[in-house]
């Protein structure tokens, strides 16, 4: 049975309005701003806030984060929110005190575990994901091979999607193959660059 059905753009969208949400909980809860039960629900809030901006999803401005990572980040929030009150005492005060942080931490450690690790959308995921595919399209090697590391790093993750971004990767690979020298011809440019760069030296 498949647990994680959130798609990582819903995340996303929760990610933002959530974090939003922690920032002003303290105020519209009236708590005191002296405790901790009032100060952590804005830190999770910025943090989650700034570090979704930075995740590898369809909503990240940067994505830098990996996805896995982003989701333990969450979960571990999500407990240290909900056992904040009662670890500094404030859970004393009264519910208001205790019962948000509870529900919401609750509902971030369940949210991590139910959302996909992988975003839809079409572009590369990570920016170690587009150099690899880079690397491995100059790379000496068979088209075959090449198009099993190029589907990898872009992170395929269907059997369908593979095939589609394998023909892809396959006509890319073709393509810079039949644009690139040979090996000798390429090592004899090198050489004769350099050759050059003596002579230059030498005058």
């Amino acid at each position: 049975m498949k647990t994680r059905v959130i798609p990582t753009q819903v995340h996303g969208i929760l990610d933002y309005v959530v974090g939003s949400a922690l920032m002003a909980a303290p105020g519209l809860l009236k708590l005191d701003n002296d405790t901790a039960a009032a100060q952590a629900p804005r830190a999770m809030g910025f943090g989650a806030t700034a570090y979704g901006a930075a995740t590898d999803y369809e909503l990240g401005a940067r994505r830098l984060v990996p996805m896995p990572l982003h989701l333990a980040a969450d979960a571990a929030g999500g407990v240290a929110l909900a056992a904040t009150p009662w670890l500094t005492r404030d859970a004393q005060r009264g519910a208001r005190y205790w019962l948000p942080h509870a529900l919401i931490g609750g509902s971030e450690v369940l949210l991590a575990a139910t959302t996909e690790t992988k975003p839809h959308d079409e572009r590369s995921h990570s920016r170690a994901g587009r150099l690899i595919s880079k690397a491995v399209a100059k790379a000496p090697g068979s088209t075959k091979t090449k198009t099993k590391l190029m589907a990898k790093a872009a992170g395929v993750g269907t059997r369908a999607a593979a095939k589609t971004k394998g023909r892809s990767a396959m006509k890319t690979a073709r393509r810079k193959a039949d644009q690139t020298p040979p090996a000798p011809v390429r090592a004899a440019i090198v050489g004769l660059g350099v050759a050059r760069e003596l002579a230059g030296q030498r005058r």
